[in-house]
């Protein structure tokens, strides 16, 4: 996911690609990037960011791995 990449970088990477996605949120008057259910699963999301969330792969890769494809 995205975001657990961007987490992992150097905070000041961080703050810049913050930055740049408000930057982008405030001079688009097109449309938002996110839906309201992904801005809200987003706000969740980033209120616990000690919180390990699977990617589809990772979960996939499990369950090929235990029961086999």
């Amino acid at each position: 996911m995205i975001l657990e990449r961007v987490r992992q970088l150097p905070q000041e990477r961080q703050d810049a690609i913050a930055a740049e996605m408000e930057f982008l949120l405030d001079h688009d008057p097109g449309a938002g990037l996110l839906t309201p259910e992904q801005e809200a699963e987003l706000v969740r999301r980033l209120a616990e960011p000690d919180k390990q969330y699977l990617s589809h792969q990772d979960v996939h890769a499990y369950f090929a791995a235990k029961y086999g494809q």
